[in-house]
């Protein structure tokens, strides 16, 4: 039976419309009932902004061999969905196998919610996970990651999860636990911190230190200067795992599509790329306003509001592990201020601080203030056979 998970109405002549069934998305228009659950769950939402459906689909073709995706129903009302999903690079250097949940979604039924996660779980058991994390959108490095907790009346920034207030509850009631937070901090105007301009400007005018722009004409070289440079120093962060080659191809199609190359740095020493740090400028009104469908008109918005955007999000920053001691992360920092105003932004937000990356939060105190939002990612154990 293709059914993945059925509770069936106990009581005798209630409505069909109450039986519930979570079952595996299989064909085309199932898969845009998935894509597209969001829109009617935050209709009354104003601050939501749904991803680009483009780049969902794109992720779940490039996952279509390690992942499934599953959608609830209350008799033909869809309900609810969730993805499940194996990286079999995460899984190369771990003891315990680590599948992950993510895209979950889900009207405010607790029977939903935990059928979704049953379906997912029993998915990932059958092939050997022990262990699942989530939600991801199918790694931690993509966007949209954990689930909101704090911070529900303010907007998010582009890429990052808007999330409704009962989804910690779900994922809880559903024998998860939160396993790490990601902070957020507000950057008010585009005033440069002293402290910060102080500790840079020496480092600046080091005649073997250089800073400059992405060079969008030859992007896939610099898309794995990007990956070497991430996968050298961010490797010590929790939970990280290694860029692969696919995702630099997506790197490439993200960056040619909402990068603004004034402000995606590196910075140079002797002529060898030491870090980098990538901005990305707002694009949520775009996607409200299209609802995150690039055509007919999403992708003729997108382009006419590149170079017109107000708020930047410093997406993520890098410098490799023998120039740490010599001041380029602070200095990638004052680069970004100063291109940054000189290319209208005037706020931002630093974006999914590992709680434990003290050096990072500590870095961003200096120059953003701490905000009140807070997302969590949740981790289960399932049990052996």
């Amino acid at each position: 039976m293709a059914t993945a998970a059925t509770t069936r109405a106990e009581a005798e002549g209630q409505s069909c419309e109450s039986i519930l069934a979570v079952e595996p998305v299989r064909s085309k228009r199932e898969l845009s009932v998935f894509l597209n659950m969001d829109l009617s769950l935050y209709a009354d939402r104003p601050l939501y902004a749904p991803p680009f459906r483009h780049d969902l689909a794109r992720r779940i073709r490039k996952w279509a061999s390690s992942a499934q995706l599953f959608i609830a129903r209350r008799g033909s009302r869809p309900v609810g969905r969730i993805a499940a999903s194996i990286d079999s690079v995460k899984n190369r250097d771990t003891k315990c196998a680590t599948g992950a949940f993510g895209m979950f979604e889900c009207r405010d039924d607790a029977a939903a919610a935990g059928a979704l996660f049953q379906a997912a779980e029993g998915w990932l058991a059958k092939r050997g996970v022990r262990r699942v994390l989530g939600p991801y959108g199918f790694t931690q490095e993509d966007p949209y990651v954990g689930f909101l907790a704090e911070g529900f009346d303010l907007p998010p920034t582009f890429g990052t999860t808007y999330s409704l207030e009962y989804y910690p509850r779900m994922v809880e009631e559903a024998e998860y636990r939160p396993v790490m937070d990601l902070l957020s901090y507000a950057i008010d105007s585009n005033k440069l911190p002293e402290p910060i301009a102080e500790k840079a400007i020496p480092v600046k005018q080091r005649p073997e230190v250089t800073v400059r722009p992405i060079e969008m004409k030859r992007v896939w070289d610099e898309a794995r200067l990007i990956k070497n440079i991430f996968n050298g120093s961010l490797n010590e962060n929790w939970e990280f795992v290694p860029f692969t080659d696919a995702q630099v191809k997506g790197m490439v199609q993200e960056l040619r599509l909402v990068a603004d190359p004034r402000v995606v740095l590196f910075v140079e020493v002797r002529g060898e790329a030491a870090g980098c740090v990538i901005n990305i400028p707002c694009y949520n009104d775009v996607l409200r306003a299209c609802r995150g469908r690039l055509f007919p008109t999403g992708l003729l918005r997108l382009l006419l509001a590149k170079g017109n955007r107000s708020r930047l999000r410093p997406y993520a920053l890098g410098v490799l592990p023998r120039y740490r001691r010599e001041g380029l992360a602070g200095l990638l920092i004052y680069e970004t201020f100063i291109r940054g105003a000189e290319a209208g932004y005037t706020t931002g937000e630093v974006t999914w601080v590992l709680e434990n990356n003290t050096a990072m939060n500590d870095l961003a105190a200096q120059f953003a203030r701490p905000e009140r939002k807070v997302h969590k990612i949740y981790e289960k154990y399932l049990a052996g056979e």
